[in-house]
This record gives C-alpha cells, sequence and structure tokens, in this order.
C-alpha cells in the first residue's frame, strides 16, 4: 500500500487547502522541509499573517475574488516568511474552484527563490548596460525594461509591463515588422527607427528565442549625425580639391566656386571673400543676395565682422551673434548678421584679408570641427592661390623687363656697334695701324657679349618643345658651331637619348663644349701630364652610371675645388676675354628642364659636367664620329 503521507513529505511543492478568508485548513508534511513549520502548527493559521506585506494585496486577491489570478494558468508570485525569519520567494496557484468536501482551494506553492535571485542578478546585468533592454514574451507582453530602456523611452517600466507591445503609442518604438520576422523565423534582425517628432533615431537589435524576444535599443541619433556630416565634409573637400586642381578655371572661377561649395556645406546662405586694410573692409567676391555682402562693396573697419576674425588672428564662429555679445557691435546695426564664421588669408606672410560665410539668422547648431576645418582648409588654399598668382605678376613683370632688355641689346645697342664695325673696316683699308686692329676685336667682343646675354636672358623660359633627342647627333651638331682646331670630341656608344627641347640642349653642349675648348687646348699641365706629345685636348661624352643623366669631360686643366660651385655664377669669369655667362646660360638651360648641373674632377684630372636629369637615358646606337 502507497504511503501518500510519505509522498507529499517528500515532495518539492508545498500542498495546502486554503478557505477564502485565508484560514488554513490543511497543510501538507513538505512545508517542514520548504518552509520549516510543523504542518500542525500552521492549520487554523491564516494564510496572509506569513505573506510579505507588499504582496498581500495580490494573495487575498487570488483567494477572495473568484477570478484567473491565482490559477494554474496564471499564479502569483510572493514572498513567504520562512520559520527561521528570512523570506523565501514561493510561485502559488490554487485550484479553480472551491472545493467543498475538503472545506476550501486546493493550493501548490514552489520555492523559487533560488530562480528569482537569478532574474535580480539579471537584472541588475541589464540594468548596467549601455544599450536599453526590453523583454517581450511569446505573446507580445512586455516583461522587463531596464533602466536605459526607460530613459531612451521618456517611460517608467510600471506603465509598460505587462501591455500588450502591439497597441503601444506611436512615440513608443518598441513593435516593428521585423519584430514579427523575428518570431517567426527565429532569426535576429536589426533595423532603425527614426521618430521625427523628437529627431531621433534608434537602433534596435532583435533576439529571438522560443519563449519571446529580446530586444535591444540604442539611441544612434548623434552617430548617425556625425556620419551624415562626415559624408557632407568627404563631399566638400572633393569638391575643394577638384576646384584646386582644375586647370581650366581661372582664379575668379576657382574662388567661386569655393564659395559654392562652401555655403552649401555650411547651410549659410551667404559667403564672401575680403580684402582688409587698416580702415576699411572691401568684398573681392560673393554669393548670396544680402545688399551689403556685394563684389566691391566697401565698409569702415569698424563696422565690420571680419575685423574680430583679424585681431584673433584665428577662426572666428559665431552661432548666435545676440547671445555673444554682437547686439551692441556697429557691424551687427549695419550687416545684422545672426551667424557668422571666418578665416584670415595670409599671403606672404602678410594679411589679405578673409574667407567668410553668414546668415542673417542664429544657427540652430554650433559649428562642427569638420566645418571649421573646411573653412580654415579653404582659407589656407585660397591663400596660396593669391601668392601663386602674385607671383607668376611679378614673373611676368620680369620677363617683360628682360624682352624688353634683349630689345635694347639687338637693335638700340647693336645698330650703332654695326655702325662703328662698319667705319673701322674702311678706316683699315686705308690705314695700316694696329690700334685700328684692337678696335676691331674689342667690337667683335661687344658683339659675342650681346650674344651671351640674349642667350641667358632666353635661356630660363619655359621648356614647351620637349621631345626624345639623340644625344651623339645634337652633341655633332654643337661641335660643329665650336669647331675647335686642337681638340677632339669622343661620345660613349652607349650615351643614347634625353627627353629635351633639341635647341636648347644643343646650347647647352656648345656652351660645355666651348668652355673646355677655352680652358684646356692651351693648357701647358695637360701637355705634361701626356707626355709633351698630346697636342690636342680631348673631351668625353657619355651616361652617368646610374642611367639618371650623362656627363661632359676633359682632359684639361680641371676647376679648382673652391670656385666650383661659383662658375655657375653670372659674370663669374677667371680668363679677361670671358663674358662670364656661358656656364650661367647652362644652369638656366638644366634648371629650365628641371634637370641639375655641377662640377667636379674627371679621371685624367680635368674637368667635367653632371648633368643629373632625374630621368633614365635610354640607350641608342651611336651615331658616326
Amino acid at each position: 500500500m502507497i504511503d501518500h503521507e510519505a509522498l507529499l513529505a517528500r515532495s518539492t511543492d508545498v500542498l495546502s487547502v486554503v478557505d477564502e478568508n485565508g484560514l488554513v485548513r490543511y497543510q501538507s508534511p513538505s512545508v517542514e522541509r520548504v518552509l520549516g513549520y510543523d504542518p500542525e502548527a500552521l492549520v487554523d493559521t491564516t494564510l496572509f499573517d506569513r505573506v510579505h506585506p507588499d504582496d498581500q494585496d495580490a494573495v487575498r486577491d487570488a483567494f477572495e475574488n473568484d477570478g484567473p489570478l491565482g490559477t494554474p494558468s496564471n499564479p502569483i508570485e510572493h514572498r513567504f516568511r520562512h520559520a527561521g525569519g528570512s523570506w523565501i520567494w514561493l510561485e502559488t496557484s490554487r485550484s479553480t474552484e472551491y472545493d467543498p468536501k475538503v472545506g476550501g482551494y486546493v493550493t501548490n506553492s514552489r520555492d523559487i527563490t533560488r530562480r528569482k535571485r537569478t532574474e535580480r542578478e539579471r537584472e541588475r546585468l541589464l540594468d548596467r548596460m549601455a544599450d536599453a533592454f526590453v523583454g517581450i514574451d511569446d505573446d507580445w507582453r512586455i516583461t522587463y525594461l531596464n533602466a536605459e530602456a526607460e530613459r531612451l523611452l521618456g517611460v517608467s517600466s510600471s506603465a509598460l509591463v505587462g501591455g500588450d507591445v502591439r497597441t503601444l503609442d506611436n512615440d513608443i518604438p518598441l513593435f516593428h515588422d521585423r519584430c514579427r520576422e523575428a518570431m517567426e523565423t527565429q532569426d535576429p534582425v536589426t533595423f532603425e527607427i527614426h521618430l521625427d517628432d523628437r529627431d531621433a533615431t534608434f537602433e534596435a537589435r532583435v533576439f529571438p528565442s522560443p519563449t519571446g524576444l529580446s530586444v535591444y535599443l540604442r539611441d544612434v541619433t548623434e552617430a548617425r549625425r556625425i556620419k551624415r556630416e562626415l559624408k557632407r565634409t568627404v563631399g566638400a573637400l572633393q569638391e575643394l580639391y577638384e576646384t584646386a586642381a582644375a586647370t581650366d578655371l581661372s582664379l575668379a572661377e576657382k574662388q567661386r566656386r569655393l564659395l559654392e561649395t562652401g555655403r552649401t556645406h555650411l547651410d549659410l546662405p551667404y559667403g564672401f571673400i575680403t580684402r582688409m586694410t587698416d580702415d576699411e573692409q572691401v568684398i573681392v567676391d560673393a554669393v548670396g543676395d544680402h545688399e551689403l555682402l556685394q563684389p566691391g562693396s566697401t565698409c569702415p573697419i569698424e563696422q565690420s565682422y571680419c575685423r574680430k576674425t583679424v585681431e584673433a588672428e584665428s577662426l572666428l564662429a559665431v552661432q548666435n551673434a545676440l547671445t555673444s555679445g554682437w547686439e551692441n557691435d556697429d557691424a551687427y546695426d549695419v550687416f545684422e548678421l545672426g551667424s557668422y564664421i571666418g578665416a584670415r588669408i595670409e599671403v606672404d606672410g602678410d594679411l589679405y584679408g578673409t574667407f567668410c560665410f553668414a546668415a542673417t539668422v542664429p544657427r540652430a547648431r554650433a559649428f562642427t570641427d569638420s566645418e571649421r576645418r573646411f573653412v580654415e582648409l579653404s582659407a589656407r588654399w585660397l591663400a596660396y592661390e593669391f601668392e601663386e598668382r602674385r607671383y607668376q605678376n611679378r614673373l611676368e613683370r620680369q620677363n617683360e623687363r628682360l624682352d624688353n632688355f634683349a630689345s635694347i641689346l639687338s637693335h638700340d645697342l647693336r645698330n650703332p656697334l654695326n655702325v662703328a664695325q662698319g667705319r673701322l673696316s674702311i678706316a683699315a683699308e686705308r690705314y695700316d695701324d694696329e690700334s685700328i686692329a684692337a678696335a676691331a676685336s674689342a667690337l667683335d667682343r661687344s658683339f659675342d657679349i650681346i650674344d651671351d646675354v640674349l642667350a641667358f636672358s632666353r635661356a630660363g623660359a619655359d621648356v614647351l618643345d620637349s621631345e626624345q633627342v639623340a644625344l651623339p647627333t645634337v652633341a655633332k651638331r654643337a661641335w660643329d658651331i665650336v669647331d675647335p682646331d686642337a681638340a677632339t670630341l669622343a661620345v660613349a656608344p652607349d650615351v643614347g637619348t634625353v627627353t629635351a627641347d633639341a635647341t636648347r640642349l644643343q646650347q647647352l653642349l656648345e656652351n660645355l663644349l666651348r668652355n673646355s675648348v677655352e680652358h684646356g687646348s692651351t693648357d701647358d699641365r695637360r701637355a705634361e701630364r701626356a707626355g709633351d706629345t698630346a697636342d690636342t685636348l680631348t673631351i668625353s661624352l657619355g651616361r652617368l652610371d646610374d642611367d639618371e643623366g650623362f656627363y661632359l669631360a676633359d682632359d684639361g686643366p680641371g676647376i679648382d675645388p673652391e670656385r666650383r660651385d661659383r662658375i655657375f655664377e653670372l659674370g663669374h669669369t677667371d680668363a679677361n676675354a670671358g663674358s662670364g655667362l656661358g656656364l650661367a646660360i647652362v644652369r638656366e638651360i638644366a634648371d629650365a628642364h628641371g634637370w641639375t648641373v655641377t662640377a667636379a674632377e674627371s679621371d685624367s684630372g680635368g674637368a667635367r659636367f653632371d648633368i643629373r636629369t632625374n630621368a633614365d637615358v635610354t640607350p641608342e646606337s651611336p651615331v658616326p664620329q
């Protein structure tokens, strides 16, 4: 025979019979193991007396009212005092109907203290989460909100827990079609919800389980704003780069495009560039319809916003002029600008003016770091463009003066010299006088100097006709023009080709060859080194060892090491007959090509000139000598 009392004593649940007033009619033996009470001690006592005060109303309602609360389908959770004085969490359910045979409701109570402790730990962890957390069961009821969820949604947990998530107001974005998708597929989903009335964006990550959904919410409003701003900034900087790199645009077109880009990026209607003097502001260029901010408009310096940019020596940003101390400023009275941002433009280290944007109304938000950076970069780029324009203007004026000078040499000076030369020729036919020959020689030297000066004035002009040029071919043409009697030219078989203006390259080689011939063909030291048998000078043309240029070397006396850096200077010469322009012209032609030329000592102790083109010299079949 089964001992039912023994079974009840070993049960993990506590069985009781309780009437509608909470009076205990029967208590199973397991109460002693679960709650520490002698079963008989509880009979005829009131159940409610041992229920926690905060839970008594719910427990009373479950027994006094014949409703669903407390039934097996809707058990109640409450705290019950243990015989030792502590509180034990119980989950209690009663029979659906009062049973007169046993004198009350049959109840079943289970110890859920460990489960409640685990739930509290979980809630503490959830409350410490940076993300908002919302628990939803499989009937779409909200079961839990952590503190961050309450803050994010602007509602208390008690107002939502137990409610159906599908019936919430539209301003509480917890339900979404993607939630239904997650519940049906049991696959996680992520989506964003934008609330227009709050101008807020939430990212929702939903993780489903058979018992419901775990929803994690994160406010990504600022992150999305930064992303949009970054995208706008990248776009603006790309436009800035494209404007700067546009070779087909004039400076005026570039600065106008830059102003348009800036006012779009900053969402400000007026953009303008100023020229600042000690007492006046002049609008150089502008976009927008502000009648006082138009090209050519001027105002006293004390009435300008830009004066404070100049005074601060840094970018000035004003989100709201009235709250930033401008309400009594003359500039505000005149221009009525509610917001402003401007940066200095400095050209060659001196103040030029400012690069600015403004609106008549205050700005809704402060200027961001990226917006400030855009204005600063644009102002620096404009400064560079203005410096380049100033430099180009200066070069054009210098070139114009050089052209005028060359014209004077070619015509105004050469013409009277031609007359003098003609008269000397007549005099030489009539008289046999050494002084006439000396005068004729001096005139010839004057013509040589004029030719050298003209060549120098044109040597540094831009190279426009570069092509692949065979060095042996150009060297031969140059050699034929120099036409020395006591010298030979040896061209290395692999000297190859170089990208250059053929005419100027020939002039460079002519001057180097002539320099070697004039300084080396009559040198006694070279003859001594060759054993008195060498009465001619040898000049060699070859490739540099690294193939990045070519050299010209001779076996003449060489160049004093202390003079090597000065021989390319204008007017430097060690000969009475020299103009001091030959090697200066060589350097100018090299510079015009982007090359470098240096002087050194050749293997035979003579002079060597290395012309480094910074590009490979291509080998080519030699031209016959």
